[in-house]
């Protein structure tokens, strides 16, 4: 169809007279200055309008989405580093103390491989002396050296959730499901995050195929 007003392809019809008009975009205000009751229908599939200020804070919400991202991955590297500065300090003091006991020992050593076989009677004898000529033996149980104790990060230090952006409204689900490197099934579903727990290192390829998919059906109805 062509508009009444011009060669431009019509997009609204309008049944208010016997004959039906056809505008485009352009003319329909044209149309309406007419003096009729007017019936205006749109040619072709329906249109919709996005809404701007729903666009605009679609738009807002990304951006702080975004600098949010950037400042909690500052904050991971800063408290990452805080970490290895803290122990790069504890392992330095050790290291340092270990070399110089290392060094102790070795000096211990040439000291006593040069002493002589026997020794003149005295009043008091040192530790070593007693030690040696068997007065006090048990002197030899009471010796011991420095113990380096080594403590597991039981908690993680660092742990990232999964977000359901921006899948969620380019994929037209709010479902998201990974597999973390804690042997761990992370599923969210918009609403609530779930972590369920699966060793699959322990069980056969069949069991992990039933496993995975009877689960992740729950979470994700499209997986069939």
């Amino acid at each position: 169809m062509i508009c009444s007003f011009c060669q431009d392809p019509a997009e609204y019809s309008c049944d208010c007279t016997s004959n039906t008009s056809y505008m485009c975009s352009k003319h329909l205000g044209n149309h309406y200055r007419l003096n009729n009751k007017h019936e205006i229908n749109v040619i072709g599939p329906k249109k919709f309008l996005f809404n701007s200020e729903m666009k605009v804070k679609l738009l807002n919400k990304i951006r702080s989405l975004k600098t949010q991202a950037k400042l909690d991955i500052s904050k991971a590297i800063s408290h990452a580093n805080d970490l290895f500065i803290k122990m790069s300090g504890e392992l330095k003091r050790a290291n340092n103390y270990i070399k110089g006991f290392i060094k102790s020992c070795d000096d211990a050593i040439d000291y006593i491989k040069n002493l002589n076989d026997e020794i003149e009677e005295k009043e008091f004898y040192c530790p070593l002396e007693s030690l040696l000529i068997m007065q006090e033996p048990e002197i030899l149980d009471q010796i011991y050296g420095p113990n380096i104790n080594l403590y597991a990060i039981n908690n993680k230090t660092i742990q990232c959730d999964i977000s359901n952006f921006p899948h969620c409204i380019f994929q037209y689900t709010f479902n998201s499901i990974a597999f973390s490197s804690q042997n761990e099934l992370a599923c969210n579903n918009g609403i609530t995050k779930t972590k369920m727990h699966t060793d699959l290192s322990s069980i056969s390829n069949s069991s992990i195929s039933n496993l995975s998919i009877s689960n992740l059906r729950k979470w994700h109805p499209s997986i069939k």
